[in-house]
């Protein structure tokens, strides 16, 4: 590459980088919350996979999104413990975006799993951390707490 091809190459780079600034500076960020309870209203079946969609997430404060997602029903880890499931989940939060989640959760009601926090969008671009989650004893209530 010649002289010219260098310095053509710094500069789309620097444009680049420049368009990167500006956007960051254009992210709106929003807290994540602290704990919420998901009411299930279409797993209470079993099987290899489990999806749902827009079940209400709320907290004290009243309903605040939709979650959405699915499970896969993973391999019994030994004899007489419960089931786990492999589960990926979207938040669909009022304040403006969205937040991925994926871990595992157990079958057993009161036993915590932990989902990660695989990334968001709109206000929440660049969140990072994960959530405790577990069942009550009917599997219609899903309790997360923020880590």
């Amino acid at each position: 590459m010649n002289l010219s091809g260098i310095f053509a190459v710094l500069l789309g780079l620097a444009r680049l980088d420049l368009g990167a600034a500006k956007l960051a500076r254009t992210l709106k960020q929003c807290d994540l919350p602290s704990a919420f309870d998901e009411a299930s209203v279409n797993s209470q079946s079993r099987g290899s996979l489990t999806t749902w969609v827009s079940n209400p997430i709320s907290d004290a404060s009243g309903e605040f999104g939709k979650n959405s997602g699915n499970c896969i029903l993973l391999p019994n880890p030994a004899q007489g413990l419960p089931a786990r499931y492999f589960c990926s989940l979207i938040l669909e939060l009022d304040a403006g975006g969205t937040v991925m989640l994926q871990g595992i959760e157990s079958s057993s009601a009161g036993v915590e799993g932990t989902l990660g926090i695989t990334g968001g969008t709109g206000c929440y671009e660049g969140v990072t951390g994960s959530y405790q989650v577990s069942a009550n004893d009917g599997f219609d209530v899903f309790s997360y707490t923020l880590n």
